[in-house]
């Protein structure tokens, strides 16, 4: 298209040029770098299933959760209404994967 630029071009035809040696091992997709697997790999991932109280945002790890509780802990002493209460979504399951 004529927004990219030239640069973009190249990459984006590398895509199709470079060998694709790295495999997810969940779906057999391969990918021309660690990095583009590793961000493929997330959509394997369970949900979300740590979610938020106040805003109904949701965290995989329960410690990412409680650093997010401090940001209406510390809205409220400065003294900003806490956001109303969200229905908290719940969670769908998923096939049993691991990745590490």
């Amino acid at each position: 298209s004529l927004s990219r630029s030239y640069g973009s071009d190249l990459a984006h035809a590398k895509v199709h040029t470079v060998e694709q040696v790295h495999v997810c091992g969940v779906c057999l997709e391969a990918f021309s770098s660690a990095g583009r697997l590793r961000t493929h790999l997330r959509r394997h991932l369970p949900p979300k299933q740590h979610v938020c109280s106040f805003c109904s945002k949701s965290f995989r790890k329960p410690c990412l959760l409680r650093t997010h509780l401090l940001t209406h802990v510390k809205a409220s002493l400065r003294g900003a209404p806490p956001p109303p209460l969200q229905q908290q979504a719940t969670p769908t399951p998923t096939v049993g994967l691991s990745v590490s």
